[in-house]
């Protein structure tokens, strides 16, 4: 699966939001943070997420983030099956679209979406260079707890390292 991550890393926009250029859906950190919104730029995208982080305490995220590369946003075992062929698939792109890694690395960490498996979920902050990300991270937490979610990400980061 990581070697999948690997792949998706690679592929790169110049324009946030869905795969599709459509509104972003799905259940997810994506949903929370940008559903209804179509962003035509990197910088609406981080004026969008200042806003709410002026309403809880501040912070900026201006200028934060250097790329935006095709993220799941919903890696769980859920989501994949063998295929005839003993391939791995992976299923349920609703979610997808390019975004800064740092949404994905929250979105591994948010509550009731972490793979069950540990070391999978370490395996994949590491290719996203989460370690770099806690603070990135841990803004984005501020943002989504505005938005009415519970405090992730940096909480997930910090289980990760200490193991």
């Amino acid at each position: 699966m990581v070697c999948y991550i690997h792949a998706l890393v690679s592929l790169q926009s110049k324009t946030p939001g869905s795969a599709t250029g459509d509104m972003s859906v799905g259940d997810s950190i994506s949903e929370l943070f940008l559903a209804s919104r179509v962003f035509s730029t990197m910088q609406e995208l981080e004026h969008w997420l200042d806003q709410s982080l002026a309403l809880n305490g501040g912070g900026s995220l201006a200028g934060k983030f250097d790329t935006l590369i095709m993220c799941r946003m919903d890696v769980a075992s859920r989501n994949l099956i063998s295929g005839p062929d003993g391939q791995v698939l992976l299923l349920d792109w609703e979610c997808a679209g390019f975004y800064p890694p740092e949404l994905e690395i929250a979105s591994l960490c948010e509550e009731g979406s972490c793979p069950s498996d540990l070391q999978f979920r370490d395996d994949l902050l590491e290719v996203l260079n989460a370690n770099f990300k806690q603070e990135i991270v841990r803004l984005l937490g501020k943002v989504h707890e505005v938005d009415g979610g519970d405090r992730w990400g940096f909480m997930c980061l910090e289980t990760s390292k200490s193991r």
